[in-house]
């Protein structure tokens, strides 16, 4: 609540500073506008059930272990492409098994490979706290995308 509340704070800074640097209304308007879905989109997230609390306190492994794990379940596609999913893990999550992020509309993405909590109607729950499961369901989400990495869109999957 403490990050909240300095967020808006700062927010409420920016939106002074530029009316006061003499930003046209109408321009001032919609940056408030944009400014306060931001704030709202904010508000949603701290409000989010428990099962997405949980995955915020998932226990993070080494990354020795996650990267024998990528190893593990994308070795028989070859060293290139585990190379390139260590790469595309670290672009989406920097490999971190406790990342979260929300989208706007209303799914999140979590874990190493940020899989989207859309996914779970196909692959069940688990892959949201459980990072192995995480990179064995980014495998098969690689798989149905014809083997490619285009179903993520973080710099290092192109």
């Amino acid at each position: 609540m403490k990050y909240l509340s300095l967020f808006i704070l700062l927010l409420a800074g920016i939106y002074l500073g530029q009316i006061s640097n003499g930003r046209d209304y109408e321009k001032t308007r919609k940056d408030y506008k944009v400014t306060q879905e931001r704030v709202n989109l904010l508000i949603q997230q701290r409000r989010r059930s428990d099962e997405s609390r949980k995955i915020l306190l998932a226990k993070p492994a080494s990354d020795t272990e996650l990267i024998t794990e990528i190893a593990k379940v994308f070795g028989p596609e070859g060293k290139w492409i585990i190379a390139k999913a260590i790469q595309c893990g670290l672009s989406e999550s920097g490999l971190r098994a406790e990342a979260v992020n929300y989208n706007k509309d209303g799914s999140y993405d979590s874990n190493l490979f940020q899989v989207n909590s859309i996914h779970a109607r196909n692959y069940g729950d688990k892959f949201k706290t459980d990072w192995r499961e995480n990179i064995r369901v980014s495998y098969l989400i690689y798989k149905s995308w014809g083997n490619s990495f285009r179903a993520w869109y973080g710099s290092g999957c192109r």
